[in-house]
């Protein structure tokens, strides 16, 4: 069964922390991307942020 809280990640947190939460789920690599009353507004998987990455932003940025 999925842990949801593992895959749910706040829009406002950093590129790296996404990464980070990314490598700790191994092979379920989705993150579900939540506002601060936790309604969903879309996902984030390792290849978004590869193109994010091509696209001039950091790790520093959010991920929304």
């Amino acid at each position: 069964m999925i842990e949801v809280a593992k895959h749910t990640i706040s829009r406002n947190a950093l590129v790296s922390d996404a990464l980070y939460q990314l490598n700790e789920l191994g092979q379920d690599l989705t993150l579900f991307v939540v506002t601060e009353d936790n309604r969903l507004i879309g996902t984030l998987t390792d290849g978004d942020i590869r193109r994010g990455l091509l696209k001039r932003l950091t790790i520093q940025d959010t991920v929304e």
